[in-house]
């Protein structure tokens, strides 16, 4: 299990992609673009993988706790932050 923060674009989005590609269930943040952070997990589903996005600032301590509770909930424990 990954959270991946800034999934929703640019590395963000490589990262997420290659590890769900190689097995990975995959949680990414966003700051505001849910449209771009949708995309990215629809590519993820699509090639066969599990993902979900989550709406997190990486600048609020507060926010990145609860993405990595959602995450935790969601999929397990996670091995890659």
């Amino acid at each position: 299990m990954a959270l991946v923060t800034g999934g929703s674009r640019g590395i963000g989005a490589a990262i997420a992609k290659s590890l769900a590609a190689d097995g990975a269930s995959v949680a990414i943040t966003y700051a505001k673009d849910a449209s771009a952070a949708s995309t990215v997990v629809k590519a993820i589903e699509r090639d066969g993988g599990k993902a979900i996005a989550i709406q997190a600032d990486a600048t609020n301590a507060d926010a990145v706790e609860a993405a990595v509770e959602k995450t935790v909930a969601t999929f397990g424990d996670l091995m890659y932050l």
